[in-house]
């Protein structure tokens, strides 16, 4: 356990938000233990794992000066697609997650 307070959303709720175990499958992650990091939430190791390969890619930007395998005048529209396509999956997994808990 990593020493955080418990999720106020699940105290106050009986169920889990949708960040509920990223936390954990961050820093599992970080430690190399991608099994385990999936089972606490798949979803935080995949947002994870973009954000990783999204890190060498900004720096890689930065230095030339635009934005890379981006055509020019599209990275807003790029990053919208990009956080939207993560949110949708955010909020799939919480939703499986809310109904494999009711039944």
């Amino acid at each position: 356990q990593l020493g955080l307070a418990p999720c106020e959303f699940l105290a106050a709720t009986g169920r889990p938000c949708p960040k509920c175990g990223m936390t954990t499958s961050f820093a599992l992650l970080v430690r190399g233990d991608v099994t385990a990091s999936l089972r606490a939430n798949w979803a935080g190791t995949l947002i994870a794992l973009v954000w990783a390969a999204a890190l060498p890619w900004a720096v890689l930007s930065g230095l030339r000066g635009r934005l890379i395998l981006v055509p020019r005048g599209r990275g807003e529209a790029a990053l919208t697609a990009v956080v939207g396509v993560l949110l949708a999956i955010l909020l799939a997994r919480w939703a499986a997650v809310l109904l494999t808990a009711r039944g």
